[in-house]
């Protein structure tokens, strides 16, 4: 050890140092690029020198491990460094434990597979709309006068051509005079004015029966004849009814009269 504190190296530890090439300056023999005319002398121009081929530096030395030993012994070999070791896999880390009087973990269950989406259901075709029954007709309590206006309304008549049509109400006598007969105390008489007097004093009766008219010759001179709306014609026999239609035309021998209900 150096009196200044510094480890000496033994000489056998100390390199050897590297040569020193001297540096040989050569004559530059290019020529000059720069010319300048003839008896002109360029005295404000220098000439640099073309760069010389450098030496390359000697490598550097290997660093040196100095380590104190003991004038006498060997010196100690080199200290081998340990080769690296190889890189290791982390281990996973187990979870921790649970805590004491925790239900234990269990794994996570499976994913649920979702059922396919179920097909649409096909509604049933509406249902036809009911037909709705037609409302009866109100119930209305009338009096007698009220029945006796409805029945007029739908009453037979006797259009004729000199008078304003009449009701048949009843029994009702028919001729130039009539009268009544002790079978029909109560019906009713009608004259009519027949100036060519082919009409019988009584020649006919009109009677209602179940709501239709019916006509009946009481043996007339000249009879009874009954021409129905489409034309036809009935001649009636001598005390037999015949029902007639409305819209009908009863001729008294000439007479004629026109039959309506309503």
């Amino acid at each position: 050890m150096a009196d200044d504190g510094f480890i000496v190296p033994p000489p056998w530890l100390v390199p050897p140092a590297a040569p020193v090439t001297p540096r040989i300056e050569q004559a530059d023999d290019t020529p000059d690029p720069i010319t300048v005319p003839p008896g002109v002398a360029d005295s404000a121009t220098f000439r640099m020198p073309q760069e010389r081929q450098r030496t390359p530096p000697p490598p550097p030395a290997p660093d040196v491990v100095f380590f104190p030993s003991t004038p006498g012994l060997p010196p100690a070999p080199p200290v081998q460094a340990d080769p690296p070791a190889p890189p290791t896999t982390p281990t996973p880390m187990a979870p921790p434990p649970p805590p004491p009087g925790a239900a234990p973990l269990l794994p996570p269950p499976p994913p649920v597979q979702l059922a396919p989406p179920a097909p649409p259901v096909q509604s049933a075709p509406p249902a036809p709309p009911v037909q709705l029954a037609p409302p009866a007709p109100p119930v209305v309590e009338v009096d007698d006068s009220t029945v006796h206006v409805s029945r007029q309304a739908r009453a037979w008549r006797l259009e004729l051509g000199e008078s304003p049509p009449v009701i048949v109400r009843g029994a009702l006598f028919l001729g130039r005079n009539p009268s009544a007969n002790s079978e029909h105390p109560d019906a009713s008489v009608l004259a009519v004015n027949d100036p060519s007097k082919s009409v019988s004093k009584t020649h006919a009766m009109l009677e209602l029966r179940e709501g239709g008219l019916w006509l009946t010759d009481l043996h007339s001179t000249n009879g009874c004849r009954v021409l129905a709306p489409d034309g036809s014609e009935v001649a009636l026999k001598p005390g037999e009814a015949f029902a007639v239609a409305a819209g009908s035309t009863i001729e008294l021998g000439e007479y004629a009269i026109r039959v309506s209900h309503g």
